[in-house]
C-alpha cells in the first residue's frame, strides 16, 4: 500500500483533485475523486491503492501523456499466463503488481530485473484507508 499525505487539494463541483506526497516512496501523486474533499484536510496521511489491471508499463519514460502518475521500478518476478501476465514491481518501498496481455509483455520484451515505469491514471488511484 501506498501511503501518502495530502499536500494539496482543488475542488470544483463535486469533483476534486488531490496533490499526494508519498511517505513511502520518492513520488507525488495525483488522485481525481468525486464528493470527497469535504473528509479530508491538507496534510493528512492516507493509504491509497489501485487495480493492477489499472497499471500501464513502459520500458522508456512517456513525454507526452495524460498519465500523471508516474514510478520509475525494477520487475521482481514475472508469472506468465496463458493470455494474461502477472508483473511483479517493486518502486522504492513498496511493492505492486501488475497485470498485462502476454501479447504486451512479449512485444515490450520484459524480463526479471529490468527497469521500467509503471502508470496510474489519477481516477484509478483510490483511499483505501485514513490515520
Amino acid at each position: 500500500m501506498i501511503r501518502a499525505k495530502i499536500v494539496g487539494i482543488l475542488t470544483k463541483d463535486d469533483v476534486s483533485l488531490f496533490e499526494l506526497k508519498g511517505l513511502n516512496l520518492e513520488a507525488n501523486l495525483f488522485m481525481l475523486v468525486l464528493n470527497e474533499a469535504s473528509k479530508f484536510a491538507l496534510n493528512d496521511e492516507i493509504g491509497l491503492g489501485f487495480k493492477s489491471s489499472d497499471v500501464v508499463l513502459a520500458k522508456n519514460r512517456l513525454d507526452t501523456s495524460s498519465l500523471e502518475n508516474e514510478l520509475k521500478c525494477v520487475i521482481e518476478a514475472i508469472n506468465f499466463g496463458e493470455v494474461l501476465s502477472v508483473v511483479s514491481l517493486k518502486c522504492d518501498q513498496i511493492s505492486f503488481e501488475a497485470i498485462i496481455s502476454n501479447h504486451a509483455l512479449k512485444a515490450l520484451n520484459l524480463s526479471k530485473n529490468d527497469s521500467v515505469f509503471a502508470y496510474i491514471k489519477s481516477t484509478s488511484i483510490h483511499i483505501s484507508t485514513q490515520k
